[in-house]
């Protein structure tokens, strides 16, 4: 009786050091959540695409299927009087299953220069082209806006459509801006999607409402935002 007692003493320790530990991981994935436009602070987060960093794969999205290829690569040429090294990372998104079958590519660069000594810096940016346009509708660059170093923000035109989009920096009740924790997605002033870059997987927030057009283009280039990779800095 007294061996089983102390069996059943440890399997009982055992199952409050794992209660502890979710709720330990638990309590850091609140804390790690970005900080949210008022618009969307009371809707949910969703995780977006596979556990791990593959870079490639499927997930269901708003009743759609959506094929994602990514990677990331560095980029150096040295010659005698000049240099250059960078990253890129490519993106291609592929909707199928909805009312309109589309493919989104992407592509985030990141690049030093030294021509006789003198050295330029080219900020991070990233553009997005639809499958069969002649030019990019969406341009998001670094531009040391707002006081931060590495703040984000750009436009997407296509179509009669104008989304602004910006990057965010305050985990939730946290007053100090960090990095890039995630992005904001608005249509005429009012948030209709984020992404949170905070946690251990991307997560997105739509919008219960808005303009059909506008509402799915936020969605789309949420999840571009979300499954993009950083391009390599050397």
């Amino acid at each position: 009786m007294e061996l089983q007692g102390i069996e059943g003493g440890k399997r009982l320790a055992a199952v409050v050091a794992a209660g502890l530990v979710l709720a330990a991981c638990a309590s850091q994935r609140v804390q790690t959540q970005v900080e949210l436009p008022v618009d969307l602070a009371d809707q949910a987060l969703r995780p977006v695409g596979p556990a791990g960093s593959p870079r490639e794969g499927q997930l269901a999205w708003e009743g759609e299927q959506l094929h994602f290829k990514r990677s990331a690569s560095r980029d150096n040429l040295d010659l005698a009087l000049f240099r250059s090294n960078g990253g890129k990372a490519p993106l291609s998104l592929r909707w199928q299953g909805g009312a309109e079958p589309r493919e989104l590519h992407c592509n985030a660069l990141h690049k030093k220069v030294e021509v006789l000594g003198l050295k330029a810096e080219k900020p991070w940016r990233m553009e997005c082209q639809w499958q069969g346009d002649e030019r990019p509708s969406l341009l998001l660059q670094e531009g040391g806006g707002r006081g931060l170093p590495d703040y984000r923000e750009g436009e997407y035109r296509r179509t009669g459509l104008v989304l602004q989009l910006r990057s965010l920096h305050r985990q939730a009740r946290s007053p100090i801006p960090q990095g890039v924790l995630g992005y904001v997605i608005e249509h005429e002033g009012r948030a209709l999607a984020a992404v949170d870059l905070g946690g251990d997987r991307p997560q997105v927030v739509l919008a219960p409402r808005g303009e059909a057009l506008a509402r799915r283009t936020a969605s789309d280039l949420a999840l571009a935002l979300a499954l993009a990779w950083e391009p390599i800095k050397n």
